[in-house]
């Protein structure tokens, strides 16, 4: 829940929580209208249609409601004063929200049919994920979705006599278990994260006070502080710096950035982009004196003292992060595995109504099947790209690399997605001058980024357009493949979010298009499990240019 906003920093605090919650809200009205509609749909043919509009209606009532809401806060210049009475308009709106999508399990919930029952639990299942990352601002507001959307689910699984429903209830109690549980800390964690950034900041204003204050705020941090030079050589560390790593502030000082960070050596930072003030930020290991080591998140900025150029470094303890992280992601998985029996059968048996197995099906119904098979595809491919995510980002995935001869290998992936262009009337160029170019890489996930960035381009062309794929040399040791189109681009505020795992542009242009939202995450994953890089620039209107760089492979033998 909120903190008691008695003091002027616990008004800071709520006041930049409340901005947290109102900022996402547009895009999560906009897939709480999207899965609701596509919920009635699907339940169409199994549930009084009554029942299914007015709770439609319901949702899409409360949805405006909240967003008119958030429009007037985003529109006016609120005073700080004023903070409570948006966080209470937020609440309302929230438990509004909370209380339609549980009351669905016992208003549209359709009896007897086990198939579209799982579907319902599938929709439920995912807003209460996504809930955990836009509403744990609140402990309120998301321990009232949480409880308010999955229980009425699971009492209605477990009152079914079949051991499946029983399961799914299983499935579901154990689900809540671990949302609240990771709504907690993600709470705990956005809280700690706002109170360090306004003490961060209030200190930051008052540093070039005096030599003394700039050193209290370094020893005060919370995070690990670091500021060495363009080589590596450590200039001087935080009182935390020393904690983390079991070294003195002196032992500290006769060390270099690759004696610590075990990582160090992978080519993840981009100085010109860095000296451009560009933030970079990025996951790494650090090691302690006793030679242990830990995960840290690191943040890098460049600076001058006295005309030479320094980096600064902030390093987080992530441990406990990547510990839930990985509770998390193996229980996806594990739901992902069990979803995905069902959901095969699902498919084979509307794939068989739909070929005529059991005699003509009317033409109403024929409307309707073709929906249900629609969206039973769109979920088993949202099931596959989960567990593809799960096994790319696994530290414990093996790659087995083999050496590959640029050229001859993309002409295979043109060949390979040439039906796929075609299905969007885009013809697929290959641009390369330099035909003697290999890569140590692994063939089947390299087609996969390939297809991941081809099909992108393809989906976002105009019609008899071109998707060109360039082979260029950045430099002498580095080769790059770009993909290349001359589409509708990317909107600039969402670049930020390109990467992210279940990220589409926000626009009607974008989402007739399909996909997961994955298709990139995993392209990313799979390019920096190769040691290499991938980035984009696009311009909206004129086209989009993602583009990744791999060492070379230098074949002596040739």
């Amino acid at each position: 829940m909120f903190t008691s906003a008695n003091t002027q920093n616990d008004l800071e605090v709520l006041n930049v929580q409340v901005s947290q919650l109102y900022e996402p809200m547009g895009k999560a009205l906009f897939v709480t209208v999207l899965n609701s509609s596509i919920l009635v749909i699907v339940l169409w043919p199994a549930v009084e249609r009554n029942f299914l509009l007015s709770w439609l209606f319901s949702i899409v009532f409360v949805s405006v409601l909240r967003g008119v809401s958030a429009y007037q806060y985003k529109a006016s210049s609120i005073p700080i004063s004023d903070v409570h009475i948006w966080h209470q308009r937020f609440l309302m709106g929230s438990i509004a929200a909370s209380f339609l999508w549980g009351a669905s399990s016992f208003w549209v919930f359709p009896a007897g049919d086990l198939a579209r029952q799982v579907f319902h639990a599938f929709v439920i299942g995912g807003m209460a994920a996504s809930a955990v990352a836009t509403l744990s601002y609140n402990r309120l507001a998301i321990n009232t979705f949480l409880t308010l959307s999955l229980v009425p689910l699971m009492i209605q699984f477990f009152a079914n006599d079949a051991n499946l429903s029983h399961s799914m209830g299983a499935m579901l109690a154990l689900y809540y278990v671990m949302m609240l549980q990771s709504a907690k800390l993600t709470h705990n964690k956005y809280i700690e994260n706002i109170q360090t950034r306004i003490e961060n900041l209030n200190q930051l204003n008052s540093l070039n006070e005096s030599d003394q204050r700039y050193k209290i705020l370094l020893d005060s941090a919370t995070d690990a502080f670091f500021l060495h030079d363009l080589k590596g050589k450590l200039l001087d560390v935080n009182r935390q710096a020393c904690h983390s790593l079991g070294y003195s502030k002196d032992e500290l000082l006769k060390l270099k950035v690759a004696d610590i960070d075990v990582e160090s050596t992978k080519p993840k930072i981009n100085w010109n982009k860095l000296k451009e003030g560009e933030n970079i930020r990025f996951d790494s290991v650090h090691q302690r004196k006793d030679g242990s080591t830990f995960p840290v998140e690191v943040s890098l900025g460049y600076i001058t003292m006295d005309d030479k150029p320094l980096v600064s470094v902030l390093a987080r303890d992530i441990t406990e992060r990547k510990r839930v992280e990985k509770m998390k992601n193996e229980f996806i998985s594990t739901v992902s595995h069990e979803l995905r029996t069902p959901l095969t059968s699902i498919k084979g048996g509307l794939g068989l109504l739909k070929g005529g197995a059991v005699g003509d099906i009317p033409e109403q119904a024929q409307e309707i099947l073709s929906i249900a098979c629609h969206n039973t595809e769109a979920l088993m491919l949202l099931v596959n790209d989960i567990l593809d995510m799960q096994k790319v980002e696994s530290p414990d995935m093996e790659i087995e690399f083999e050496e590959i001869a640029v050229i001859p290998f993309l002409q295979q992936v043109i060949d390979d997605n040439k039906a796929y262009a075609e299905q969007y009337k885009v013809k697929i160029i290959l641009k390369a001058g330099d035909n003697e170019l290999y890569l140590n890489a692994n063939k089947a996930r390299l087609k996969q980024v390939m297809a991941n960035l081809i099909s992108n381009a393809a989906k976002f062309s105009h019609e008899n357009g071109t998707v060109e794929i360039v082979v260029s040399r950045p430099d002498d040791k580095l080769i790059r493949i770009a993909v290349n189109d001359h589409g509708i681009g990317i909107a600039e505020e969402f670049y930020p979010a390109i990467f992210d795992k279940f990220t589409q542009q926000d626009s009607s242009d974008t989402r007739q298009k399909g996909g997961t939202g994955l298709g990139l995450s995993i392209t990313k994953a799979i390019i920096e499990k190769h040691g290499g890089e991938i980035a984009f620039v696009s311009k909206q209107g004129e086209g989009t240019t993602f583009y990744f760089d791999l060492p070379e492979f230098v074949n002596d033998s040739k």
